[in-house]
Formats: C-alpha cells, structure tokens, sequence
C-alpha cells in the first residue's frame, strides 16, 4: 500500500483553499467542513457572524481545524478568514443559497453564495475534505413520492464521499421515505446511541425520536472513523450520514413538534405553497408556534453536530497517519507495480522535544583572500539551514525523538526546501519569500559578516505553533530568537513543558529580555554566548527589572558563598569580567543558563531546584566550568555556522546524562561541525 496524497480532479481549479487549510490538508490534521447557508439563511446579523466564528471555534478548541464554505464574489472558497465570514454575514440578504445548479450561475455573475449541505459536500470532496459538522438534512418531502420533491443533499451524499453529521432529517420531512432514498443511493446511515437505548431511531432534528429505526448505530465515534476509513481504501465515492440525537436537555416533544408540522403543512397546502417556498414557510411557522424555541434549539444542535463531527475527524486522522495508504484513491487503477511505498508518520509518534523555529536557505562563502571592500576569490554553497532546522538536525542525528516546527514562502525556495528537510516536520506555507542566509567566512573559517533575511519567520504564527504543541505535548520545546516577540510570548504563556531558548544573536537575543517573565516562573535553559548574555541583562536591566525587591531574591540564592568555589582560572576571569554576576541575578529567569565561550568552553550557572539538567550541588545554586575536550582542540575550522544550534541540539538529546556527561558530548558534536561544511555533521551520530 502506497502513501495517500489528497488531489484535486483538475489542475486548473478555480477553487480557493486558504493556507490554513492547504497545510492541514498537507498534514492530515483533522478539518470540518462547515456550510455557510445557516449563516446567511438562519439567522440576523450580527447574531450571525458571532455564530460563524463561534463555530469555527468549537472545531479548534476541540482539536480539529475548521473549513467554513462560501462563495465570495463568485469565486468558491474553502476555509474562510475571519475577515470574509464577517463580510459574508453582514452581506448575508444578498447571498444566494448555492445548491449544485447554482454553482455555475453564482460564479459566471460574480455572486456572493452559501453553501447548502449539497454544495459544501462538493465543494469539501474536491478540496480532499472527509468530515462536515452541520445542523439537520434535507429529504424527501411528505408526499414526495407523488410531488417529486427531493432534496439535493441526498443525491449528493451518493456522489461525494463526504460524512455529513447532522441531528438527522429535519422533522418537516418523511423520515421513512429519506432513509429508503438514501439506501438507493448507497449512503451509510448510523445514529449515535448516546443513552443507552435497545432500540435506536433515527433522530427527527427537533426531537430525538422520528418513529423509523437507525439501520445501524454506535457508541464509539472511533468506529464511524474505521467505517470511513475503510470506504477510503477501496476509493468508494459514496458518503455517510451520521446522526447525533439533540442533547435531551434542549430536544422538543416529539408529538409536540409533529402536530405543529402537520398543521402547517395543511395550511401550506390551502394556500397552494410548494416547491423551494415550502422548507421556508414550514420553518417559519414552527418558529412561530414555538415562540422561538426551534430556533435557539437549531442553534444549539449544529454546535453539538460540530463538536461530534471533530471527534470523528480527529479519529479519522488518526488512523490516516497510523497506516500505509493509497498514493490516490480516485485514481489507484494508474499506479505503478513497481511503485516504491512510502511509508508515513503516525500521528501518535512519541515525541519528546520539537524545535520551533526558522529554516532558511544557507548561502556560505569562504574566502581565499581577504581584503575588505574589494572582490575576494572564494567559494560558496547552498544548503538548507536555520537556527531551528539545525537544532532539530543536530537532535535527530544524536538520537532525540524531534520534531520540527516552521514557516517557509509560497516560492519556488520554500517548495525545494519541502524536500530537503531529513526530520519529521510541521511547515506552513503563508505568502512571501522563504528565509534565507548568507555567510563569508575568512580563510579560516571565521564568520566575517552575514545577513539574515528571516521576515516570514518574525510573522506570528502562534495559533499554528500551538497547535502542534497541543497535538504532540512534548516534554521540550525549544524556541529560537529569530520568532518575533509575540510569537514567543503566546508560546511560553501556552506551554506547559520544560522551555528553552537558544538566542540566535546579539541583536535577536534582545527579544528574550523584552518577554513578559515571572520570577520563579522561568524558562528551564538559554544558551547565550558571553555578548548575548550581557544583551538579555542590559535589555531586562533598562525595563528596571531589578528593583529592590530583586536583590531578596538574589540574596536567597546565597550568592556570597561564590567565593567558596572560584579557585581561579576561566571562573574567576569571567567573575572579574562581571559575567558570573549577571547571569546569577537572570537565574530567578532562567533556571539554567550555559554559556558558550567558543574555544574557552561552556560555563553553567543555575538553580538546583531545577531537574531539567542532572545537576548537583550543596548550594541553592551550581557553577560549573567545562573546558572544550582535548580532541577539539587544534580542530582545522572548515565551518563554525552550525557550531552552536549542534552543542545545543546534542544536549537535547543527552538531557537524561549528568550535566557533565551531558556536557562533553554536546562539545565533542559540535566539534565535528566545525570540521564539516555542513552545518551539522552527520558524523555526530557515532558520538
């Protein structure tokens, strides 16, 4: 079995998918498809656009990603910004309502549209979407087999392998004669027994109870998934109906709701409404009769719909990413025997850390000769690099469970750079260029200057990140400082794992002072170089971060016994210097500070309260010295780019060994980057 990648019929689609949804697709999370019809049909603005957004919510807090369908100006879109949805509601009297018939005549006249059940299921088939939450079906009306009235939903759930999950038909219809069309059809129809029940019908929309039993039923929404999962191996075009029952506490009587019905459909009849009127009269009177309570129960059953229609979805992901699959279902007849498989990542991969931050493309060029403004001859490569991708190379290659988390262009660079990536990753595609780099070097492989164009990772994307954070919980993550101010802090403010910081650089690393940080609720590690360091204190320094309320804390730390363990050398050099001192007043900021001194080695300083480094100490704090291992010195320098995203990724990967363990390993790969033109040296594996 071959890897499933969800494609359009056409190449030339003039269907919209926004990012969001393109990326979700792209990563088999779990979307819901919502129409926008009840938007634009069911209720006044602005009660409709606060419901719009309320929807789209429920799918998000409840794991999955929401994919609201409209069309805007006569173009279809799937998955709408807040923006469109507040335009679409606000503009909601001239919306058409949108079945199949009317797509191409909304798009040939520039229409605004709302989808219906029939519409959306296309629209959510083609863009590649399984599972749509909405409120209740359409059907046969009564007498419909001597009127002919039939919805269109039910002809296009025989068509699209779509799962509609609704609150069933709605009451106005011949439940009995819907379930026989669909069985024509070829449509699978379950009901959610949520109480219980011996006997399970299908629900009548306002009321649990229609009188006409569930051909099938479930209690487990993991069974609904393995159903359509199944379909889709077999690339059947059929598509499901599931029913959820109205929660019993806002459900209505079901001999209440039918009188209502009967004697308005009598009424419609003497005054001869039929066709595409009757649903709208229909509706209109129940609201009437029941002073408005159909309405705050419509309301509240296609918020319950959507809650379930996630659950289903998420299922479904789950089971996508657990497995090999079909390369396209639609079109299994033109693979290849020889096809290689390709296997995927399981959604429940065990992750331990993931790293967030930027993936660049690495211009690196190194000089023969230096003369400053001149033309040096020299050499250059590309590669691919980034603070964050080179962190995530160096842990994966040392043996860490990674995963990695970024954001690339919507060009050329950002889709070569798709490919390139050798660690599970989470990219999204937003619209610019694609962060690049670009390093000179002297002859010895010094870095003489380098310009870093990382706009596209200073956008926040924060929601995104989240996400992921929230689908894998992680032990670690790790965040570095080319994400903006905004990002980081939603991200710290989210998280509940042990965070790092790596601080990129002297001009970067000012980010980590401007967060919004609270003492003894600190950030477990930052690895700053002896110039980042000074940059984080002078930048929390000038927000008057340390007041006298600070130097408390600073003395709880017991810091006078300091001289207890300078015994000269680097420790005492750097304590001359003021570099010991700064870093202890950040502890209550940091819990664990590793300072790297290039060739002279790696200090650490931290709180022993602290177990995120194996650390040990009769103080309330620790200091420790780690000059660089005898087989890094006299190293030939090829490249130092990746030197530090390596010592950091290694300990990562080592955070289970003792500090110095821990430590040396970390020094020994980023030894071996030195001496490679990678940024990270795939050597670092036998270490």
């Amino acid at each position: 079995m071959l890897k499933l990648i969800r494609t359009f019929k056409t190449k030339t689609s003039p269907l919209v998918i926004s990012e969001e949804i393109k990326q979700a697709l792209n990563d088999k999370k779990p979307i819901v498809s919502l129409e926008s019809t009840i938007l634009t049909h069911g209720f006044p603005y602005p009660e409709n656009l606060s419901l719009g957004l309320e929807f789209e919510d429920i799918v998000r807090s409840n794991g999955g990603v929401p994919a609201t369908i409209a069309f805007i100006k006569g173009v279809p879109h799937v998955g709408l910004s807040s923006d469109q949805i507040s335009y679409l509601t606000e503009n909601c009297k001239s919306a058409v309502k949108v079945s199949r018939r009317d797509i191409g005549h909304v798009m040939a006249n520039k229409l605004n549209g709302a989808t219906t059940i029939a519409s959306t299921s296309i629209l959510s088939s083609l863009a590649g979407i399984s599972v749509f939450g909405t409120g209740g079906l359409g059907g046969v009306h009564r007498e419909g087999q001597i009127t002919m009235d039939i919805s269109n939903d039910l002809v296009e759930l025989g068509r699209n392998p779509i799962t509609v999950v609704c609150a069933g038909p709605k009451s106005i219809l011949d439940i009995g004669l819907t379930m026989e069309y669909l069985e024509t059809q070829g449509v699978y129809v379950t009901t959610y027994n949520d109480d219980g029940s011996d006997k399970v019908e299908i629900p009548g929309f306002y009321a649990r109870k229609s009188g006409v039993k569930s051909p099938n039923q479930f209690t487990d929404f993991k069974d609904v998934a393995d159903v359509i999962y199944n379909q889709q191996l077999l690339g059947l075009e059929s598509g499901n109906l599931v029913c959820i029952p109205p929660p019993k506490d806002i459900a209505m009587d079901s001999d209440f709701i039918n009188k209502i019905i009967e004697d308005a459909n009598e009424e419609a009849k003497e005054k001869g409404i039929k066709g595409k009127d009757i649903t709208p009269f229909l509706l209109l009177k129940i609201g009437e009769m029941t002073k408005g309570q159909s309405l705050v129960s419509n309301r509240e059953f296609v918020k319950n719909n959507i809650k379930y229609a996630t659950e289903i979805a998420k299922n479904l992901s789950s089971l996508e990413y657990s497995s090999l699959q079909p390369v396209d279902l639609c079109r299994q007849s033109e693979i290849p025997t020889d096809e290689k498989v390709v296997e995927t990542e399981s959604v429940t991969k065990e992750v331990d850390t993931i790293v967030v931050g930027s993936v660049a493309l690495d211009t690196i060029s190194k000089l023969d000769t230096y003369h400053m403004n001149d033309s040096n001859p020299g050499s250059t490569r590309t590669s691919i690099g980034g603070v964050g991708h080179n962190v995530s190379l160096a842990t994966h290659y040392t043996g860490g469970k990674i995963r990695f988390v970024s954001i690339i262009g919507d060009d050329l660079t950002g889709k070569s750079l798709k490919n390139m990536i050798e660690v599970d990753n989470t990219l999204f595609e937003k619209p610019g260029s694609t962060a690049s780099y670009t390093s000179i070097h002297d002859t010895t492989g010094e870095l003489v200057i380098a310009c870093a164009d990382m706009k596209i990772i200073e956008t926040d994307f924060s929601h995104d990140i989240i996400q992921e954070l929230d689908r894998y919980k992680p032990k670690n993550v790790v965040l570095d400082c080319n994400l903006s101010v905004d990002t980081l802090q939603k991200i710290i403010n989210h998280a509940s794992c042990n965070l790092v910081i790596e601080p990129t650089s002297v001009v970067k690393s000012k980010r980590i002072g401007e967060l919004k940080l609270n003492v003894h609720e600190s950030i477990e590690l930052i690895t700053p170089t002896i110039n980042e360091l000074e940059s984080i204190y002078e930048t929390l320094e000038s927000r008057e971060m340390f007041d006298d309320e600070w130097f408390e804390i600073i003395d709880s730390l017991e810091l006078y016994r300091i001289r207890d363990i300078l015994q000269g050398g680097m420790i005492k050099k750097l304590y001359d210097q003021g570099i010991v001192q700064k870093a202890f007043k950040l502890i209550p900021f940091f819990n664990n500070i590793v300072i790297k001194l290039g060739k002279e080695g790696v200090l650490c300083i931290g709180n022993t309260q602290s177990k995120f480094l194996q650390t040990k100490s009769q103080f309330p704090f620790y200091i420790e010295y780690h000059p660089i291992p005898e087989q890094n010195e006299n190293l030939q320098i090829v490249n130092v780019t990746g030197a530090g995203d390596t010592f950091l990724g290694a300990l990562m990967s080592n955070l289970h060994l003792p500090l110095k363990e821990a430590i040396h390993k970390s020094q020994l790969c980023s030894g071996l980057s030195i001496t490679s033109e990678d940024a990270i040296n795939s050597q670092i594996r036998d270490v």
